[in-house]
């Protein structure tokens, strides 16, 4: 049902994208017979995909096919750029054959380019650790030799089809609407405008750039310590640093300061939640795992199991309890109706199910929530809070550490408070039985705290006695067990009647208080500092989850030489993943220079074209704030993927310059710029909008407030990376030319 749901989804997503796409083509191509060329190059280019996964023996599933669909935006750049070519050279007074051959010939570099740029930001995917690569490799895969095969049908089909659908009397007769070419006359006239303000006011230009971007204003530290051995102009920079820093207008305008100076840097560093998990929108339920010892009866175990579903039989929201027992083992799996399954119930059943099982002895027991349900709402996983105390007195830590936890258990958000995970981030089984007595009680009837200690001795020690016996030459060791230990219940202990010498009767739970807890298995000792670790879960999305543990680490007052602060450390190798993805970005970015390199011959020409990256992180970043999403590793796999595309947009502009600037037509490198501009537009303008609104579905489609894919970041990235760079890249992008090409003239005058 659920891959059938998937299904339906992604094809209403392709068909809307399809569609979409379409009229983009039509809006800019002003023909409808060329749109429907271009659009045609889709389902050929489709077609060559899922033949070409045949013979590789490529599986059709969820990941390959979404490939495809996202892809549909992506295919069209090689025929819109080759078919905008032919056009110009037609415009140009060239007769239809020889445009139709020379317009293919002279974008083959940039169109080759372009493409094997994206393809090599795709294939370090293959590079990524084995938990991700189980769902970006089919995609890349996919998404690669669809890329391959739309380089082979643009400069095959696209000239083909246009020689022989081209009529000059239809041409005329089939005129775009008035207010189609009239949009686009005026947008390119407003362009035009723009681009010469940018390229007479260069350096204007670049500042406001970088004001966009930002200056990590809130990073300088508030002094500046330098050595006595420093020379002296060192020091009198350090003297005039903090005299500045140290004045209190400086300390009241920082705040401003970082949000006038910071650009979109500060508000995606200081607003934008990063680092989450995520998980792949399986079915939210809750599992616990019940073990007890070697020998147990199935009686014994299917008695804990039924203690176990006493407490989430019946429970709204709760949909199936399926339980199966073996006779040392036992597993209870809790299902939810839709309706609960991104509501607080799944936390409710968990937390009950925890508070039974510390009541149960003799047995280890595991509770976990797995499943959308648990998640942060936009694609986290919500695995336990954790805060890291340390401090050099042990005694004290403990203490502290369980001052911490009775504050934590006071907020109506947090569940499931634990002290006894260890830095190898493993539950301990070590338990310590704590005895409280009522010593009033204990005086009214006259007993004896060591008669109580007496009775709970045989259920709460498991080796009463360990000794070794001589039989012959031979010592055997032998050990003596409580009988009534394999069948201790801390509920039933706790309630069951005591009969003492003097008459009394009496309940364990109306003399002491007996608990059993879990404690640490080892003591943490590191850099002269003992440690302990705080979990818990809080019932609220990642980010309010993360506002909690800041406010609470700012407000809980530790003695001295005692600190607490959030633990820096990822369950299920999340840290390892992350440097991997680092990794792969670094590949990516790197093969792609070789690629520019290789292909125009030149070290530094690949330079000029990687300037519109970082015009490119301002949307990226800017999106994130706006949208208040988590940037989590899927938005970093978008970032890698959308670098592919927009280098097509400065590979394709700077390479016009550079035939333009060669042609030596014009008097001025400003005039050249220009040029080049007005002839980008268009294919530059079609080839983004058909990629963003390709991943639109996406966007527009996911649930807000339940587990969007993992394409919804991806997607999220690429479109705000590539509206930024298309942007300013059109104009920046020249500008930054213009100042490089006065630079190396004055350097050789």
């Amino acid at each position: 049902l659920q891959i059938r749901q998937n299904l339906r989804q992604l094809a209403f997503r392709a068909t809307f994208s399809f569609f979409i796409i379409l009229a983009v083509l039509v809006f800019f191509l002003r023909y409808l017979r060329f749109a429907f060329i271009v659009q045609g190059s889709i389902l050929v280019s489709v077609l060559g995909t899922l033949l070409l996964l045949f013979v590789a023996r490529q599986t059709l599933n969820l990941f390959t096919l979404a490939g495809l669909a996202l892809g549909f935006g992506i295919l069209v750049d090689n025929s819109v750029v080759v078919l905008e070519n032919i056009q110009n050279k037609l415009e140009q007074g060239l007769p239809l054959g020889t445009a139709c051959q020379e317009g293919p010939l002279e974008v083959v570099q940039p169109v080759l380019a372009s493409t094997l740029t994206t393809v090599v930001a795709i294939l370090p995917f293959l590079y990524m650790t084995e938990s991700l690569r189980l769902y970006y490799e089919p995609f890349a895969v996919t998404v690669t030799l669809a890329l391959l095969v739309s380089l082979a049908v643009a400069f095959s089909l696209i000239p083909m089809s246009f020689q022989q659908s081209f009529r000059r009397h239809l041409m005329q007769e089939e005129a775009p609407p008035h207010f189609v070419r009239k949009s686009f006359q005026r947008f390119r006239g407003l362009y035009t405008r723009l681009l010469k303000g940018a390229l007479r006011h260069p350096y204007l230009t670049l500042a406001v750039t970088l004001w966009m971007f930002g200056l990590p204003v809130w990073l300088l530290p508030n002094s500046w310590e330098v050595k006595d051995s420093a020379p002296g102009w060192e020091h009198k920079l350090a003297n005039f640093y903090n005299a500045v820093m140290n004045t209190s207008w400086m300390q009241e305008a920082g705040p401003y300061l970082d949000y006038l100076l910071g650009g979109s840097v500060h508000l995606f560093f200081r607003y934008v939640e990063r680092g989450e998990l995520w998980n792949f929108g399986n079915e939210t339920y809750v599992s616990a795992f019940v073990r007890f010892p070697r020998g147990t009866r199935i009686v014994d175990t299917d008695h804990a199991v039924q203690l176990l579903e006493q407490v989430v039989v019946g429970l709204p929201g709760v949909q199936q309890v399926r339980s199966r027992v073996y006779p040392d083992h036992a597993t209870v799996t809790v299902r939810f109706t839709p309706a609960a399954q991104h509501s607080v119930t799944p936390f409710l059943v968990k937390g009950r199910l925890i508070a039974r099982a510390v009541q149960i002895g003799n047995a280890g027991i595991s509770v976990m929530g797995y499943g959308p349900g648990f998640s942060t709402g936009l694609g986290g996983v919500s695995v336990s809070e954790m805060l890291e105390l340390t401090g050099y007195n042990y005694a004290e830590l403990s203490r502290l550490t369980d001052d911490i936890r009775r504050k934590l258990e006071r907020n109506r958000r947090v569940r499931d408070v634990r002290t006894d995970l260890t830095h190898q981030f493993m539950m301990s089984q070590e338990t310590e039985s704590s005895l409280t007595f009522y010593r009033e009680e204990l005086a009214r009837f006259h007993i004896a705290a060591q008669m109580m200690i007496d009775y709970l001795n045989p259920y709460l020690i498991r080796y009463l006695y360990r000794q070794r016996l001589r039989i012959g030459w031979q010592e055997i060791p032998y050990i003596l067990n409580a009988a009534e230990y394999s069948h201790f219940y801390l509920y039933k202990l706790q309630r069951m009647p005591l009969r003492f010498s003097n008459g009394v009767h009496s309940a364990v739970n109306l003399l002491a208080d007996l608990r059993v807890e879990n404690v640490p298995g080892v003591i943490e000792r590191e850099n002269q500092q003992y440690y302990r670790l705080i979990t818990f879960d809080y019932l609220a999305p990642y980010r309010f989850a993360q506002r909690f543990m800041d406010q609470f680490v700012q407000t809980y007052s530790t003695p001295v030489g005692y600190h607490l602060k959030e633990a820096q450390f990822y369950l299920g190798g999340e840290e390892g993943e992350q440097r991997n993805i680092f990794l792969v970005l670094l590949l990516a970015v790197a093969f792609m220079y070789m690629i520019l390199a290789g292909l125009y011959e030149s070290f530094t020409y690949p330079i000029l074209i990687f300037l519109i990256v970082p015009l490119s992180l301002i949307g990226v970043f800017l999106i994130y704030y706006l949208t208040d999403t988590v940037f989590n590793r899927s938005a970093y796999i978008g970032v890698i993927f959308m670098f592919g595309i927009i280098l097509n947009n400065g590979i394709i502009l700077l390479d016009r310059v550079n035939q333009l600037k060669m042609e030596a037509r014009f008097h001025h490198f400003t005039e050249v710029l220009l040029a080049a501009g007005q002839q980008r537009l268009r294919p530059i303008l079609i080839t983004t909008l058909t990629t963003i609104v390709g991943l639109l579905p996406i966007v527009i489609l996911s649930p807000r407030n339940g587990n969007p894919d993992i394409w919804y970041n991806l997607s999220l990235s690429t479109i705000g990376g590539l509206a930024s760079g298309t942007v300013l890249g059109l104009v920046v992008l020249p500008t930054m030319v213009l100042l490089i090409e006065r630079w190396k003239h004055r350097g050789k005058a």
